[in-house]
This record gives structure tokens, C-alpha cells and sequence, in this order.
């Protein structure tokens, strides 16, 4: 086998994970109205994973052999510090906060980072030592850029939790809900490689890279708390039929296994019919406990409408009727304050 060979899965894998970036790129270039610095820094964004995949694919295939592990893990992890330094200037645009405070601590940084690369500067060899952990003045690059990273993901994250707190639009706090996780696996997949311990093809970026472009560039976003209602509903259910199957049919077992002509399968049989009748009523149950933790209201649009209805059938003066219609409205809707305009 080459050097270079396509057939090759030490290639092929980290290529295939660098193309699936193009559809997000795609999906920056089909940008909506409003949002165009916010999808060039996620174009930006897919662009530069894209480039660190294919550098990946060429390195685990043969074809960097000059560059060693160490060498590789440092170039990964100027990469991930300018994928943090974009993602910083990303929270600023989206949210509409000027990203000059970013643009100048990143000029520092990479000032920074070329005068530390450069060796310019006389160094003792020894930079920083304590116990078993020792610095030197060639890895005093990768220290700054791991600095430089902690500084931009820990302003990209406090940036996005400070509008969730000062914003009181509910679609807002809704899209600005799924930066956590996304946050998330960035700080995973880009600490794994800090610490060097990278997951080959860097799975966790291009997920995060995803959903960061699906949260910037569509403009309809399904509601975070409902999918949650859905997933822990539906995890909860599972585990106590499942946890009632058990813990039933071991106690039904150990009490009557002495008796003659006895019967697991039809014992099973009976038990799965009684779990099917007791299905139904377990849902309710494990919903309104979720909606209660939760604090969902699920409201409806059928009594709403019908008390509305009631409300406004003796009514003939517009104000009391524009009165009761927004009262209507607010009560149900749980907001403070309303206005109709006629």
C-alpha cells in the first residue's frame, strides 16, 4: 500500500467527516434576512473544520509523514483556537452585540501567538515548573493558544447566558437554549485535543457545527422544553414498565413456581396484558409530573376559545369587548401585559 492511498480508512474516514461540512457551508450561503455577518462567521466556521478534516485525512494517511503526533496535536490545537475565536465573534453578531471586544483580545492573541512561534524573544529553557509539570519555552505557543481558547469559549458561553437572562422574548431564550449543548461539545471535542487525546475525524466539532447553523440560519426552531417533554416522558415510561415487568414477574415466579403445572408463559402473557391496560394512565401520570417540573401549561385552544365565546355573547361596547378579549388572551398566554389595536 502507498503513502497515499484513497482506499485507505486512516484517509477515508477523516475525508467523508470534512465533506459533511459542505452542507453546512451550504446552508450559510442560503442565509435569511438578518443574519448575514452571523452566517459568514458559521461559513467561516465549517470552512476552517473542513480544512482541519482534510489536513487530518492526509496526516492519518501517510501522506504528512514529516509531521509527528506532537507536531499534529499542536497545529489541532491552533485550530481549535481559531474555531473558538470565530465562535466568539458568532454569539456577539447573532445576539447583536458589537464584536469589537472580541476583534481586539483576538488581535492580542494571535500577536501574541506569532511573536511565541517565532522564538524572538529570549526565553529561558525553562519557562514555569512545578513538581512533575515543567514548561518550556517551545511549548509556550500551545499554552497561549490554550489560554486564548479558555478566554474565547468562556466569553462566547457568558455572552449567550447573559441574553437568556436579560431577554424576555420567549422564541429568543428558545433559540438561544440550544447553544448549551452545542457549547458543550465544542468544550469536549476541543478539550480532548488541548489535553491531547483527540477523537480521530472530531465528530463532536462537526455535530456542534451543525447545530450552531441550524439554530443561526432557520428561522421556525421547534420548542426546546417540548422535545425535552417528549424525550423524559418517554425515558421515564419505559423505565417503569420496564422496572414493573421485573420486579412483577420475579415476585410472581418465587411465589408460585412450587404449584403444579405451572406456566411462565402464560404467567408472562398475563403480566404484559395487565402492563398494556396500565399503559394509558402511567402516560398521564409520568406527563403531568413532567409538565409540572418542567412548568409547562398545556393549554386548550378549544375552552379557551369556548370561555371566549361565552364571554363576549351579551357584549355590545367595544372597549369592555376589546377588554375581555385581552384579558382573555393574557390569562392564557401567562403574559403581564397586553394591547388591542382597532
Amino acid at each position: 500500500m502507498t503513502a497515499f492511498d484513497p482506499a485507505s480508512t486512516s484517509f477515508t474516514l477523516p475525508a467523508m467527516a470534512a465533506a459533511l461540512y459542505l452542507p453546512i457551508m451550504v446552508l450559510a450561503g442560503l442565509r435569511r434576512t438578518g443574519q448575514e455577518r452571523t452566517a459568514a462567521l458559521i461559513f467561516l466556521y465549517a470552512l476552517i473544520g473542513a480544512g482541519l478534516g482534510i489536513f487530518e485525512a492526509f496526516w492519518r494517511g501517510g501522506s504528512l509523514s514529516q509531521l509527528n503526533a506532537v507536531a499534529f496535536g499542536d497545529i489541532e490545537a491552533y485550530g481549535a483556537l481559531a474555531l473558538a475565536f470565530l465562535m466568539d465573534l458568532a454569539a456577539h453578531v447573532f445576539i447583536r452585540r458589537s464584536p469589537i471586544g472580541g476583534l481586539l483580545v483576538g488581535g492580542v492573541v494571535g500577536v501574541g501567538l506569532v511573536l511565541l512561534l517565532d522564538q524572538q524573544m529570549q526565553l529561558p529553557r525553562v519557562v514555569w515548573s512545578s513538581g512533575n509539570l515543567v514548561l518550556t519555552d517551545d511549548r509556550l505557543g500551545v499554552a497561549w493558544a490554550i489560554a486564548g481558547w479558555l478566554v474565547f469559549m468562556s466569553d462566547a458561553a457568558f455572552t449567550v447566558s447573559d441574553a437568556f437572562q436579560k431577554s424576555q422574548q420567549p422564541l429568543l431564550r428558545n433559540r438561544l437554549t440550544y447553544c448549551l449543548p452545542a457549547f458543550l461539545l465544542i468544550a469536549i471535542n476541543d478539550g480532548l485535543i488541548l489535553a491531547g487525546t483527540e477523537i480521530p475525524t472530531n465528530p463532536l466539532r462537526l455535530l456542534a457545527a451543525a447545530v450552531l447553523g441550524y439554530v443561526a440560519l432557520t428561522h421556525d426552531l421547534p420548542d426546546v422544553r417540548q422535545i425535552m417533554r417528549r424525550v423524559l416522558v418517554y425515558l421515564i415510561t419505559v423505565f417503569l414498565i420496564m422496572t414493573c415487568y421485573v420486579l412483577g414477574v420475579g415476585f410472581v415466579e418465587a411465589a408460585f413456581q412450587v404449584l403444579p403445572h405451572f406456566n411462565p408463559l402464560f404467567l408472562g402473557a398475563v403480566f404484559s396484558l395487565f402492563l398494556a391496560i396500565l399503559f394509558t394512565p402511567l402516560l398521564g401520570l409520568v406527563r403531568r409530573f413532567v409538565d409540572a417540573w418542567l412548568h409547562i401549561d398545556q393549554g386548550d385552544p378549544a375552552r379557551t376559545l369556548q370561555e371566549y365565546s361565552r364571554n363576549i355573547s351579551n357584549i355590545l361596547e367595544m372597549e369592555r369587548l376589546a377588554h375581555v378579549a385581552v384579558s382573555t388572551i393574557m390569562e392564557n398566554l401567562h403574559v403581564q401585559h397586553g394591547f388591542l389595536f382597532l
